[in-house]
Parts: structure tokens; C-alpha cells; sequence
């Protein structure tokens, strides 16, 4: 995933819950590291944890591998000044960080 890629602010309902996610321009999905932490009340680092133990590989694939999860811009809300950046993370990454943590 390349910075260069922008994200816009996205609802994305999820069951009985919104969430404030990312689309990237090609319509895929994602959250940011914080987000799904704080989704499941937990902090960003058990996020960062999770994407490099063993459980991940359990969850996902044998064959997976963390991307670099490199930060991509989010295209700024009308009226907000500046550019924010996330570490950014897939729908099936985010519901394995879930799974795990429930």
C-alpha cells in the first residue's frame, strides 16, 4: 500500500455498531490501528501486538505476513485544516484483532 494513496472518511456499519472507517480509492475498506482498538475498548498497542504473535497466523493464514502497514493520508473533512495519516488495517485483519481479543 503506498502513501501516496488517499482515504476518505467512511460509516461503515458493522451489526449494531458505526464505525468511523477509511475507502481508499479503489473501494476497499479500512481502519486505522487506533480504531479497531478502541472499537473492542483496548489500547493501539495490543493492536501492534497481536499483528506480529503467532495468533495472527492462526486466524488469517499460515502463510501470512504483517504488511508494513504503511500510513496513508486521509483526505481532510470540509471545514479541518491539515493532513492526518493512519496506519492502516485490511477488514480481515481487523476481524481476526476481534476475534482474538473476544
Amino acid at each position: 500500500m503506498s502513501g501516496s494513496q488517499k482515504a476518505t472518511h467512511a460509516n461503515i456499519t458493522i451489526g449494531p455498531i458505526q464505525i468511523d472507517g477509511f475507502m481508499l480509492p479503489g473501494g476497499s475498506y479500512r481502519m486505522s490501528q487506533t480504531q479497531v482498538a478502541e472499537t473492542v475498548e483496548k489500547g493501539k498497542s495490543n493492536t501492534r501486538k497481536f499483528l506480529t504473535s503467532k495468533a495472527v497466523k492462526g486466524l488469517l493464514d499460515e502463510d501470512y505476513t504483517p504488511g508494513k502497514n504503511d500510513g496513508i493520508n486521509i483526505e481532510p473533512e470540509p471545514g479541518k485544516r491539515g493532513q492526518s495519516r493512519i496506519k492502516p488495517l485490511t477488514i480481515d485483519e481487523v476481524s481476526a484483532f476481534w476475534l482474538w481479543e473476544t
